[in-house]
């Protein structure tokens, strides 16, 4: 099997991160049934301790576009054929990116992944600088999808949710919490909620969500493991 090298920039926070790396362990036995070392993918993991970045997102936009363009070039350089950035929010800073670092591009994947799935309407619950800039619904609308948001209070609950799992706290009051949110989406019509921060799915998926999610780090990390496995010789 060709040698392949596979990228993940993390530390967006630290906790997706790591759970990223085990996703790629589990779905490779799943997907691609590798046993031995050999056949599972060649990783490169760089975990950026980002500034000017907190659970509501970017508070520094040309610092934190700077400090994750080093870091893709730092993979790229290492020779990583493709990387992820295991965090929705930076990639509102990666606009004209330089296609050499074949990014796997969260945001265009999950809403792909919608249009494939035939939604029409979605519920999203992500961070504060992902709801403010739209970033999500820019790649839905190109699918004619519609997305309900959550309210402005809502929304700083879910903004300490996502501090709450960075640093540790997995809450039985915050998955509650999600799911409410999920139950309102669904009274509104939506037939999915977009996990729109990484932090989310650790918590929160499909099995304690009256709504299929769209689990952005999991189907992200599906991209770029078949990436892997389809580009090996």
């Amino acid at each position: 099997m060709k040698k392949n090298l596979i990228g993940i920039l993390g530390g967006m926070g630290p906790e997706a991160s790591k759970d990223a790396y085990e996703r790629i362990i589990k779905y490779s036995q799943s997907k691609y049934h590798a046993v031995q070392d050999n056949q599972f993918p060649n990783i490169l993991l760089y975990s950026l301790g980002l500034d000017d970045f907190d659970e509501t997102g970017i508070t520094n936009h040309a610092s934190v576009q700077n400090q994750v363009i080093e870091g893709l070039e730092l993979l790229h350089s290492a020779g990583c054929q493709a990387i992820i950035i295991t965090c929705n929010t930076v990639h509102i800073t990666l606009k004209n990116l330089d296609p050499k670092y074949k990014l796997i591009h969260l945001i265009q994947t999950v809403s792909q992944k919608a249009h494939n799935n035939q939604y029409t309407k979605v519920g999203l619950l992500c961070s504060q600088t992902t709801k403010d800039t739209q970033l999500y619904q820019q790649h839905l609308n190109q699918f004619n999808i519609d997305t309900i948001e959550v309210n402005p209070s809502d929304q700083k609950q879910i903004n300490q949710i996502i501090e709450n799992i960075i640093s540790g706290k997995k809450l039985s009051s915050d998955i509650k919490f999600l799911q409410e949110k999920t139950n309102q989406f669904k009274s509104q019509g939506a037939q999915a909620v977009i996990l729109g921060c990484t932090e989310l799915p650790l918590i929160f998926d499909s099995k304690n969500s009256c709504l299929p999610s769209l689990d952005s780090l999991q189907i992200g990390i599906e991209a770029i493991t078949d990436y892997y496995y389809k580009s090996a010789t």
